[in-house]
């Protein structure tokens, strides 16, 4: 409407001849629905796919959302988004990347912390009375995030005799020893050692054979040799026991596989 008094304005104001200004300007004839239906439907289908779209992207995002809301001082991230948005930085991404420039500890700190937390489950081997199965998997947790980030600790003969040394403590002494003897002998041999992941499976099958016997005392398959304060009878004493052909099992099979 606009541009047709204007034009209309020019075309009455204009000092021309009538025959050099041409026709008088036409009022527009007003639009129906059917000039634009065509165009209607288009763009109305290509609104709700984006919509659709939009809506699935914000659903996968929402946990996350849900828990920065929770766990994040709400006048810090009042804050923060305060200066993302004067950043002109709006998406869930920008948020996430300034809350991880604050929070998120520095790379000596998470070694600090992994390594404590290995220690620590060691030290609990040592001094507290715990399932075998129950202390394997936790040991196995710290064990996979120090190697993820290659602490000392977990890396070569040390560590094997740390972690023996450990399991030897309350849980398996016999066999700890034994396994500690091997290892030095190995050593001033010049012979390959058993390496840890090797001893992690072991033990984790004594843990698991000790559980499927039914035995209810934490230490009973610690006794992987026979040991002079368990008494049995003289039939029992002629009997090798599952654990002793557990362990023969492994350390015949690692045998072969070094001189393969």
């Amino acid at each position: 409407m606009k541009v047709y008094q204007l034009s209309k304005d020019l075309w009455t104001s204009s000092s021309e001849t009538a025959e050099a200004r041409g026709p008088a300007p036409q009022f527009p004839t007003p639009t129906t629905f059917d000039d634009i239906e065509k165009e209607f439907r288009a763009r109305h289908i290509y609104f709700t796919a984006q919509l659709a779209f939009v809506v699935s992207h914000n659903k996968k995002y929402q946990p996350i959302s849900n828990w920065i809301d929770a766990t994040v001082d709400p006048v810090m991230l009042e804050t923060i988004q305060t200066q993302l948005l004067a950043e002109k930085k709006r998406s869930l991404q920008d948020l996430i990347r300034a809350l991880k420039r604050i929070y998120a500890p520095s790379e000596v700190s998470s070694m600090t912390t992994i390594q404590e937390e290995y220690q620590a489950i060691l030290k609990q081997a040592i001094t507290g009375s715990v399932n075998p199965q129950k202390w394997h998997a936790d040991w196995f947790r710290a064990y996979n995030r120090a190697k993820l980030v290659g602490l000392p600790e977990v890396e070569g003969v040390l560590a094997a005799k740390t972690f023996l040394k450990a399991v030897g403590a309350r849980l398996t002494p016999s066999w700890s020893l034994q396994e500690q003897m091997d290892l030095v002998k190995c050593a001033e041999l010049s012979r390959d050692t058993t390496s840890l992941d090797d001893l992690k499976r072991i033990f984790r099958g004594l843990a698991a054979d000790n559980a499927m016997s039914g035995s209810k005392k934490t230490r009973v398959f610690a006794t992987i040799k026979a040991r002079s304060d368990i008494k049995t009878s003289t039939r029992s004493n002629t009997k090798i026991s599952v654990n002793e052909t557990y362990l023969c099992f492994y350390k015949k099979t690692d045998i072969e596989k070094k001189h393969s």
